[in-house]
């Protein structure tokens, strides 16, 4: 069971339009597979921590991402490749973004790079906590 805090995109978790979050390629991640719990809060170890509900992993996904470039590569058995703008923006839909400039410059502001070797973790079946801390 993992643990993943939010700080953004609260609404779109709970809506459901939000399925995935992105996070640093850590020893932390790396033994996150298809199946795995995660239970998602918000405002994790802090007073105002929030239970936001349950899913389990339908898919993770090596990325690297470019702000600068503004692209992002996934690994193939050819090496690397650049997603094309259908499956980028699907990408960057997916995980909660307007637009792709708000996309890479979270990415570049929050970890201080421009480029961020990445997973891209998927969840389904999200259940609501009900009045849960």
């Amino acid at each position: 069971n993992m643990n993943v805090n939010f700080t953004v995109f609260i609404d779109k978790i709970l809506s459901g339009e939000k399925r995935q979050t992105i996070r640093r390629a850590s020893q932390k991640w790396a033994n996150v597979r298809a199946g795995s719990k995660l239970t998602l809060y918000t405002g994790l170890r802090t007073k105002e921590c929030r239970k936001l509900g349950e899913a389990f992993v339908s898919e993770v996904i090596f990325i690297e991402i470019d702000s600068r470039l503004e692209r992002v590569a996934v690994e193939s058995p050819l090496g690397k490749a650049y997603l094309d703008e259908p499956f980028l923006r699907d990408l960057i839909e997916r995980d909660g973004f307007d637009n792709k400039s708000a996309f890479f410059n979270f990415f570049a502001k929050t970890y201080k790079t421009c480029t961020n070797t990445m997973f891209v973790i998927r969840w389904h079946c999200f259940m609501e906590a009900k009045n849960e801390q």
